[in-house]
This record gives C-alpha cells, sequence and structure tokens, in this order.
C-alpha cells in the first residue's frame, strides 16, 4: 500500500493505520513502521490483555499484593509503554533517533522471498537468496 499511494503520488497526504490482531511483538511493530504504517491498532494484544488483567489468578495475586494493583487501563497502558520502549530500542540499536526517519524505510532484507513475491508484497526489498515465490508449493532451489 506504501508503494501505491508512493506511485500515485497520494503518498504526503495519507496515513496509514493497521488495524491487526497479528501484531503483539516490537518486532511485529516495526515491521510494520517499517514498510510504511503511520499507526498501529493491535487490537488482539490490547484484548488479550484486558482477559489477563480479569482472570481469577491475576486478581488473586493483585489482592495479595504479589501484582502490582492496577485498571484493565493502566494494564493496557504499560503493554503500550513496553512497545514503546522497544521501538525506541530498536531504532537506538541503528542509528535511528527519529520514528519518522524509520518509517518506510524498508531497511530489512528478505531471506526465502522469490523475486515475484518481493516485487508484488516488498517492493524495494533487498534479497541475495532467492525463494518461494506466487505458485502455491513452488520454490526456487
Amino acid at each position: 500500500m506504501h508503494h501505491r499511494l508512493i506511485d500515485e503520488g497520494l503518498r504526503m497526504d495519507t496515513g496509514i493505520i493497521v488495524e491487526t490482531g497479528s501484531a503483539w511483538s516490537t518486532h511485529h511493530f516495526a515491521m510494520l513502521v517499517g514498510y510504511g504504517a503511520n499507526a498501529v491498532h493491535p487490537y488482539l494484544a490490547l484484548e488479550t490483555v484486558k482477559q489477563w488483567h480479569t482472570s481469577g489468578k491475576t486478581m488473586r495475586l493483585m489482592k495479595t499484593g504479589k501484582l502490582k494493583a492496577t485498571t484493565v487501563s493502566e494494564a493496557q497502558d504499560n503493554y503500550r509503554n513496553a512497545v514503546e520502549e522497544g521501538m525506541l530500542k530498536i531504532l537506538s540499536k541503528i542509528g535511528i533517533s527519529l520514528l519518522t526517519s524509520y518509517a518506510g524505510a524498508q531497511i530489512f532484507e528478505a531471506i526465502g522471498l522469490g523475486e515475484e513475491v518481493i516485487d508484488t508484497s516488498f517492493k524495494g526489498t533487498t534479497s541475495r537468496i532467492d525463494g518461494m515465490d506466487l505458485e502455491l508449493n513452488s520454490h526456487k532451489c
């Protein structure tokens, strides 16, 4: 989508918000932002935090003081803060100080994806090793 918007001359006028149940780790967020997402809403991760918080075991641990008592909203904020700190750590390790410098930069290398897949879904990504193409059960050795 990022490259399609660039090709159409619309990228500077458009934000990409990814609403997904598949992103929960810092790596997932880094990949989405690195490929052009301006924001990520990890609805399933936030719902998981909510279910964890309201579980009987968690409630007992909070009542006995073995776990800091929080609200659901505070627990979700803790998750968001952890992801943000993880993203900052990733950026600092590669020498980037601003998230805007990382967004859409595609500073990744694909391993095991064929040229057709990269051109279709990961345009501009470097790959020194060929691999899977778009045909089912097909790959190049």
